[in-house]
């Protein structure tokens, strides 16, 4: 189950890094659990 948390931490990561790169555009569905 390590693929799982690895998969989980990367989409968290990629996330936040969308989040910070259009932090002025609407706060798109990123978090869809």
């Amino acid at each position: 189950m390590r693929v799982l948390v690895v998969r989980l931490v990367a989409l968290g990561m990629a996330g936040d890094v969308k989040r910070i790169l259009s932090d002025s555009d609407q706060m798109l569905p990123f978090q869809l659990s």
